[in-house]
């Protein structure tokens, strides 16, 4: 069993349009990296130069933990006034992380406090816990480059994972597989297992390495800071208290979910399908699609059951916690996480018994 599952691994792997498209990965990660991560940051200094690099880091950490802790409307007014640039285009400057952060929010044209209250800017917030103040440039540049990497990451496994049985029947070899002692169970057991081990192994290894890299650059500073607070506007409708820390632990959840949910669906439909182009077609359109479904209404817990949504991250984070009873509440995650599993035991039952029934021609 092993050695065909290793066989079966080698098949999906051995193909040049997966090495290209790994290759548009890595491409494409490394750009992001270079364009966001700690040689990108730039820092101003009290006396108005610019620091950039690791440097800019550094600076930026150490003004974020002058002001680190639970916000008020005193804080935000303390340090719109004490760093805002003294220029008429103040308010578009770049100055460091917690400026940024505050005057995104309650940030008039020329940078000071325009006077609004915290809770009325987040009205999705229902905590009773003051939102919490920290660096968090490091947070959302792994936040978002993950995010939009696992989406890329999602066209990756359709590629791949396509072929696994639709291969067969467009090569006429299904006759053989179907046919042989052990081809309706074993075989069929072994391309699910090798599909499975694909996904995992790739991206596993991504957020291993892209959660290496930027831990290397910036660190876990702020981790405990609320995720509502930044100057991307993101995450912002997020109605419990989460931290930074909590955010990047669910999302790899979400990740990791979303990879086993899409791996589920395009083994379905490479069954069910008789040649590679068409499940190519039928996957990348099943998976692209529900990216639309965001504008018609559709509601947030049923989103958060979509691959692409789960890579985004972003709405199942938004659903409310769910209440387990004796004042327990968990988070939506975790029912992504759950579905993630039984779709993936049901994909080892669906695409085999869909597989071992095909009509030999």
């Amino acid at each position: 069993m092993i050695r065909m599952i290793g066989f079966e691994f080698e098949k999906i792997l051995n193909r040049k349009i997966v090495y290209a498209a790994i290759a548009c990965i890595l491409i494409m990660g490394t750009t992001m990296y270079v364009g966001r991560g700690a040689g990108a940051q730039i820092v101003m200094e009290s006396e108005g130069n610019y620091l950039e690099g690791r440097e800019a880091v550094r600076l930026d950490k150490e003004i974020a933990a002058r002001h680190e802790g639970p916000l008020t409307e005193e804080k935000v007014e303390e340090i719109l006034e004490t760093y805002r640039p003294r220029r008429d285009d103040g308010g578009f400057w770049v100055v460091n992380n917690i400026y940024n952060t505050l005057s995104s929010l309650w940030g008039d044209m020329d940078g000071s406090y325009d006077g609004m209250d915290i809770r009325s800017t987040f009205p999705a917030y229902l905590d009773e816990r003051p939102l919490i103040l920290g660096y968090n440039q490091g947070w959302l540049v792994f936040l978002e480059g993950g995010a939009y990497m696992m989406v890329f990451m999602g066209f990756l496994l359709v590629i791949a994972l396509s072929p696994v049985f639709s291969e067969e029947y467009s090569r006429g070899t299904d006759a053989l597989i179907l046919t042989s002692r052990h081809g309706k169970r074993s075989c069929a057991w072994a391309k699910i297992i090798a599909s499975y081990l694909f996904t995992l192994m790739v991206v596993g290894g991504w957020l291993l390495l892209q959660s290496f890299l930027y831990w290397k650059d910036f660190g876990l500073d702020g981790g405990g800071a609320s995720v509502q607070l930044n100057n991307h506007f993101m995450l912002s409708g997020v109605p419990y208290f989460l931290t930074y820390m909590g955010a990047a632990g669910y999302c790899l959840v979400l990740w990791i979910g979303g990879s086993l949910i899409l791996t589920a669906l395009i083994l379905v439909l490479s069954a069910l399908c008789r040649s590679s182009f068409v499940t190519v077609i039928a996957a990348a359109a099943c998976y692209a699609m529900p990216s639309l479904l965001g504008q018609l209404g559709v509601p947030l817990k049923l989103l958060s059951l979509n691959p692409i949504w789960d890579f985004l991250a972003e709405v199942p984070l938004m659903v409310p916690k769910l209440s387990l009873g004796g004042g327990a509440q968990v988070s939506f995650v975790w029912v992504v996480a759950v579905f993630a599993l039984v779709m993936t035991a049901a994909s080892f039952v669906l695409s085999r018994r869909i597989f071992a029934k095909h009509q030999v021609m």
